[in-house]
């Protein structure tokens, strides 16, 4: 009698569990947890100001699979890259900086 009332809690455990890990996986929940956070901060107005200079930080770009594939392969932050240059094209007059660099397996820079 105790091993079906726990064998059946244990299958009620599982189902339950599935159910709830296809609802994560399957909904688009990541819209419902960033979006008031990404609403909070508000693109600010550059249009007005003198801008000198424009510093790209590193992270835009996957160093290894670029020197695998002897191409570009950006990061899941390669807006950092875009948005650099989108904004060397409003602000011409800007110095364009970018900080990342490539070092390959051995720790040293590539040239």
């Amino acid at each position: 009698m105790i091993a079906r009332s726990r064998a059946k809690w244990g299958r009620r455990f599982v189902v339950t569990a599935t159910a709830l890990l296809i609802v994560i996986s399957v909904l688009p929940l990541e819209r419902w947890f960033l979006g008031p956070l990404e609403r909070r901060f508000v693109v600010p107005d550059l249009s007005e100001l003198q801008v000198d200079g424009i510093i790209v930080l590193a992270g835009a770009s996957n160093v290894f699979a670029t020197l695998h594939w002897s191409q570009a392969a950006l990061s899941e932050s390669s807006e950092r890259l875009t948005e650099g240059i989108g904004l060397a094209l409003r602000h011409p007059e800007a110095t364009l900086v970018f900080s990342d660099g490539a070092w390959d397996s051995t720790g040293e820079p590539i040239e």
